[in-house]
């Protein structure tokens, strides 16, 4: 599976290898990137197996290419980086049909371009097929997609404060969150066998997430997770009204336990300006959300168009990509560039 992967991007990941050389960090991550790969290596060889299979198809070398893959877990980044996502998921009573719907805009730096991201159909022998959507073609599977079964995952990066005191630790040294992925989708049915693989986490994470899941069944969960930390947030117990069927993520951590390890409003209010306005659409709109509504709140330009809209326009952050999961129908919509610019192309599992 990872040949014929490294064989359709090797352009790609050629491209982008060249410019790790010229960065210089390469023999900063060296030590680190080995000892995160005998941590894999010993729970699910099978992603070393992939990053093999895509180093082979794609003509490069397999340790360059797992030190550019691994590299996220060596370094700390500035909190209040402004390149993290959006996305919500909601479920039952929260939408039109009372199937669940999860959707994500990928922000990312002006100099990445929408041309880098990488549709992955998966078919791992024996397991779960899945379909995950990447600005990254280097690494395994993709840090959001749905399989098979009708599990699908979403996510908003954050950038955790508890860096320092995980880098100086080695807590780093684990599976990081963004392959681990590619297990879950592979091997679990549903949101309540996923919690078990993310209680992995947040070893080897290499940055924070805001990550959102539901399923067929209409579970739904959204995981906090920081370096040293993962916190699960369910619905209600009880939950029968509309407001308690949905979750919404950007570039901060909302709950009351994790917030403190996240940005302040101070630092990105541009992700809690988004945030705000996730939540007051998703509100204003439950018992009513359905594909439709989706794309309308992933193109919105409240805040701008600018930094701090769902939409994003700015010499620092753009939305160069958007997704619209419905699991119900084994249906991904993915859209290249802006919503407001582009349309959506429906792929089926």
């Amino acid at each position: 599976m990872g040949v014929q992967r490294g064989k359709k991007v090797g352009d790609l990941i050629r491209k982008r290898l060249e410019i790790y050389r010229r960065s210089g960090r390469e023999a900063e991550v060296v030590e680190l990137c080995e000892r995160c790969e005998q941590a894999i290596q010993e729970k699910f060889p099978e992603i070393i197996e992939e990053f093999r299979g895509i180093a082979d198809g794609s003509g490069v070398s397999y340790n360059e290419l797992r030190n550019f893959a691994f590299q996220d877990s060596a370094y700390k980044y500035e909190t209040g980086s402004a390149v993290e996502c959006s996305s919500f998921a909601a479920t039952k009573e929260a939408t039109a049909d009372g199937h669940p719907i999860i959707t994500k805009n990928a922000d990312l730096a002006p100099r990445m371009s929408a041309d880098d991201t990488v549709i992955v159909y998966a078919k791992p022998h024996g397991r779960n097929r899945y379909i995950a959507v990447s600005a990254w073609p280097e690494w395994v599977a993709g840090p959001d997609g749905m399989n098979e079964k009708g599990l699908a995952l979403a996510g908003s990066g954050v950038n955790p404060i508890d860096a320092d005191e995980a880098l100086s630790q080695d807590s780093r040294i684990g599976i990081p969150l963004y392959f681990l992925q590619s297990v879950i989708y592979s091997n679990c049915g549903d949101v309540n066998e996923a919690v078990e693989y993310l209680k992995l986490t947040p070893k080897g994470c290499g940055y924070g997430r805001n990550l959102n899941l539901v399923d067929m069944k209409g579970n739904l969960l959204k995981a906090e997770i920081s370096y040293n930390k993962v916190n699960f947030l369910w619905p209600y117990q009880s939950a029968s009204h509309p407001t308690n069927g949905f979750f919404a993520g950007t570039g901060h951590f909302c709950s009351k336990d994790m917030n403190k390890l996240g940005p302040s409003p101070e630092k990105y209010s541009g992700s809690y300006r988004r945030f705000d306005r996730l939540m007051s659409l998703l509100s204003r709109s439950a018992g009513s959300i359905d594909f439709d509504l989706a794309r309308a709140i992933m193109k919105d330009h409240s805040n701008g168009p600018s930094d701090a809209s769902i939409c994003r326009h700015s010499s620092v952050t753009n939305t160069l990509g958007s997704m619209v999961m419905q699991p119900a129908y084994l249906r991904t919509w993915i859209l290249k560039g802006r919503p407001c610019e582009n349309s959506y192309e429906p792929f089926d599992l």
